[in-house]
């Protein structure tokens, strides 16, 4: 279990480099399965830090620092209101809300994104922050709340991709913190060797997907994106739904 979670650490990273997001949704059914929704959230937000920061001292250079001040406070009252979710619902029933909500978002993008319709404004800023800190908070996977966002204000992928790693950072620092101020006694307590793991995987992960980073067209990385992103809410989704019949 942990040789496939270090595994997954490492296809995580990778993913994050190139396409800019994607270690929460390829690693949380995994560590929430091995660790619990309420600790496998927490140890995962903070690799998360970790994967972003890595990721930002290469491509910070792109970083739109004023876009990404705009979604600081809407998703630190997310992030509180998500630890609080996390906290008091049930993990089965929380992990099938997000999933079938992160397909649903996806989804309506998608449909959007094929017409004229580009959103702008501070609503929309404001909600997407809202959302990402919740999902981010509650279940470590806030990044398809800004895919939907990028894909309907047309955020070109290169500054989308490097504006999210401090947005990561500052979620999942945030997100600990919160949840650790709730409820210090579900922390999990990881081996030493467990970490050290699971931070060789976040180098070599970043490492590898910087070779490959600057080849790939902003096309086929926007579609990558998608791609795990379904992956990750159809998993979720699928756990929870299992979970509540009682079938898992």
């Amino acid at each position: 279990m942990i040789a496939a979670l270090i595994v997954l650490v490492f296809v995580g990273a990778f993913a994050q480099r190139v396409t800019g997001l994607g270690f929460g949704l390829v690693v949380s059914p995994f560590i929430v399965l091995l660790l619990g929704p309420y600790s496998g959230v927490m140890i995962l937000n903070l690799a998360a830090i970790v994967s972003a920061s890595l990721v930002l001292s290469r491509v910070w250079r792109h970083v739109d620092w004023r876009r990404l001040a705009g979604f600081v406070p809407s998703a630190l009252a997310g992030i509180i209101a998500g630890a609080f979710i996390a906290h008091a619902l049930a993990a089965p029933w929380l992990e099938g809300i997000i999933g079938v909500t992160l397909i649903i978002a996806l989804t309506v993008s998608q449909v959007i994104g094929r017409t004229s319709f580009v959103a702008h404004g501070p609503g929309w800023v404001i909600g997407t922050g809202v959302t990402a800190g919740v999902m981010n908070s509650a279940a470590g996977i806030g990044g398809p709340a800004m895919t939907v966002y990028a894909v309907l204000s047309e955020w070109e992928q290169r500054s989308f991709s490097a504006t999210l790693q401090p947005f990561f950072a500052f979620t999942g620092i945030a997100s600990f913190l919160t949840k650790y101020l709730i409820d210090p006694g579900r922390l999990v307590a990881l081996p030493w060797g467990v970490w050290a793991g699971i931070l060789g995987a976040l180098l070599a992960g970043v490492a590898a997907g910087g070779r490959v980073a600057e080849r790939v067209s902003g096309l086929a990385a926007r579609r990558a994106v998608l791609g795990i992103s379904y992956a990750g809410g159809a998993v979720t989704a699928a756990k929870g739904i299992a979970g509540i019949l009682g079938i898992a």
